[in-house]
C-alpha cells in the first residue's frame, strides 16, 4: 500500500460524510459544481434536470447520450418503426 492509499475506514468516513453532506449545487451560489450545472443545463427545467441527473447516474450514460436516446425514440415513434 502506497501513502496515497486510503484504509476501509478512511474510506467509510468520506463515504459518510459526502452522503451527509454533498457538494452545493445551487446555480444561485458560487462553486464549480453551480457553474457547471448552470452551464451545462442552461434553459432547462429542474424536472429535466433532475431526470437527467438521475437516468445518467442509473445508466452511466451521459445527460447528452440519454438525450440522444429520447430524441431518436421519439424520431421512431414518429416515424411508424
Amino acid at each position: 500500500m502506497t501513502e496515497k492509499d486510503m484504509t476501509e475506514e478512511e474510506a467509510q468516513y468520506w463515504s459518510d460524510y459526502f452522503m451527509e453532506n454533498p457538494p452545493e449545487t445551487d446555480s444561485s451560489k458560487p462553486g464549480i459544481f453551480a457553474r457547471r450545472k448552470m452551464n451545462r443545463f442552461f434553459g432547462m427545467d429542474n424536472l429535466s434536470v433532475n431526470y437527467l441527473l438521475t437516468k445518467s447516474m442509473e445508466t452511466h450514460k451521459s445527460p447528452e447520450e440519454i438525450i440522444g436516446d429520447l430524441i431518436r425514440k421519439e424520431i421512431a415513434v414518429t416515424a411508424g418503426v
